[in-house]
Parts: C-alpha cells; structure tokens; sequence
C-alpha cells in the first residue's frame, strides 16, 4: 500500500502510480545485472492468439508514456502489452552508465566516437563507463525476460516488438542487423548509427540476404527530429568548448544517417510482409523530438 505524507500545507500525498501497471526485479544470469521491468496491462481481454508485446528499452525514462499511448490507442488499433526494461536506480549517472555498456556492442574507436565517449564520461563525472554488453543484454531479453512475460500473461511469442532510442535505438539496430527474426517489429528513434564509425551496419549486408531469400520479413521504423543537425540547437557543457560541441553535431550526421539507412532499408526487395518506413518530425531536436517518436511508434506496432 502506498505510503501517505501531509506535506507543509496539510495536503495528504502518495507516490504516484501507472494504471494497470506493475514493476518487479530480475537479477539476470547473462550479464548479472539487476533490471527493472515495468508492465502495462491493456484493458481489454487478449486475443485468442495472445498480446501482441512492445518491449522499449530506457524503461526508467520512455515506460510511462509509451504505456499511456498504448491505452489511448487501444479502442483504435487493439491492446499491446507494454514492457518496460529500466534499472533499480533512477539516478541519472547510474541509469547513464547502465545504458551505455547494454547498448553497445564494443569500446569506443575512432576520434568521433572517442569524443563523444570522453564527453559522456565528463558529463557523468566517471573515469571510465564500460561498454559492449549488448549481446549479453540481448540474450537476458530473449532468455530470460520473455519465458517470464509469457508465464505471467497471455502473450503472442510471434508478435513482440522492440523500441529503442538514441543509443537504444543503436541496440535497436544491433538486434534487426544480428537477429532479423527475434522481433516482428523493430523501431529505432533517432539511432546512434554513428557509434564506432557506424560500425553496426556492417551486419547489414547477411541480414538483406535473408530478407531476400524470405527468411525472414521484419517490419522497420526510423525515425529523426529535423533539427538534430541544427547545431545552434544544442547546448554546450561548461566543460566543453562550444567549437567541439558544433563539430560533434555535424560529425554524428544524426539525421543524415537516419534517411541513408532507411534509403538503404528500402531498396531490399523483402518478400512477405517486409516493409520499411521513415519518419522525419519536424521543429524537434534529438530531446523534444521522443513524445512524437513514442506515438508514432506505438501506431506503427500496431499496425503490424
């Protein structure tokens, strides 16, 4: 039961809480991390086949309002059995760190990337964050965190979708590139492809041969904020020269990257149900632009 407080002005309070939501840790055996797992539970009755399920990763940030977008969408499109995947801490550092060493898939290389890696341990006021877990973290979602879902509730195991922004967008993209029949539905917003001289699409060319053959047929959506490369929208660190910032931007290529993927992405000619799409929201920058990005990707998921 919630704990009540009578704040200064005798007004009683409790924390507040999600809808049909619960929260519960796992203690993974892949990575030996602890993960916070918040679920939304539609309203209506599942279909015979089960709940479709979205997973979207930084949980701790993204979970409360993918969750209310799914309600809001569910009269229109049907229920989707929203999964969260955060961390105990909701301190920003230890989210931050967390984060980093699950979505990425080695250490930082090249000048770009170790730019961005030197300001990110800056700004976290760490000597050093770990990174290239995302294999492991991939294998607890597969592994471990599924079985439990589908042992909880009525869950289609053929129709779970993943989402991921910023650099969960880039384990978003690990995961479509590596294991193209792991999810129906992949959906990255504003990806870090630019992560180790965009080393994740060199995956790229084994996962258009299984598309080709049908193998495989993934449902994709990429996303960006147009003013991602404005580089006077971006604010500069009191430990960082605002030149550097300015160069970081133009280096990261957010937006330029997004629309060559997805260029790239459509010139495969898939069989099945393929299909590929691309989002470009404009006035938002790589902040403002995730409210846009979650509804537009609970949409898209259910549409699959």
């Amino acid at each position: 039961m919630a704990a009540f407080r009578t704040n200064k002005n005798g007004i009683m309070t409790s924390p507040a809480t999600v809808p049909s939501a619960i929260q519960f840790d796992i203690s993974a055996k892949h990575n030996g991390r602890t993960y916070r797992i918040y679920v939304h539970m539609p309203d209506q009755a599942a279909p015979q086949r089960g709940y479709p399920v979205l997973y979207v990763m930084d949980g701790s940030y993204f979970f409360c309002a993918a969750a209310m977008q799914a309600k809001f969408l569910a009269a229109e499109y049907g229920p989707l059995l929203v999964v969260g995947i955060g961390y105990p801490s909701f301190q920003n550092k230890d989210v931050d760190v967390m984060r980093v060493m699950d979505f990425t898939s080695a250490a930082p290389e090249g000048e770009l990337t170790k730019g961005v890696a030197k300001y990110m341990e800056t700004e976290l006021q760490t000597e050093r964050i770990a990174y290239g877990g995302c294999e492991e973290f991939f294998g607890f979602i597969k592994n471990e965190l599924e079985p439990t879902l589908a042992a909880m509730y009525h869950t289609d195991r053929n129709n779970i979708s993943i989402f991921g922004y910023s650099l969960g967008g880039l384990f978003c993209l690990y995961t479509l590139f590596h294991y193209p029949s792991a999810f129906r539905s992949f959906a990255a917003g504003s990806p870090s492809i630019w992560w180790n001289d965009k080393q994740v699409i060199q995956a790229l060319p084994v996962m258009r041969q299984s598309v080709e053959s049908g193998q495989v047929s993934p449902r994709v959506l990429i996303t960006v904020g147009s003013l991602e490369q404005s580089t006077d929208r971006v604010p500069t660190p009191r430990f960082m020269a605002r030149e550097r910032v300015e160069a970081l931007v133009r280096d990261v290529r957010a937006i330029d990257n997004a629309r060559e993927l997805a260029a790239d992405l459509m010139a495969i000619r898939g069989k099945n149900k393929y299909s590929v799409e691309f989002h470009m929201f404009e006035g938002e920058t790589h902040g403002s632009a995730v409210g846009a990005t979650i509804s537009r990707v609970i949409s898209f998921v259910l549409r699959g």
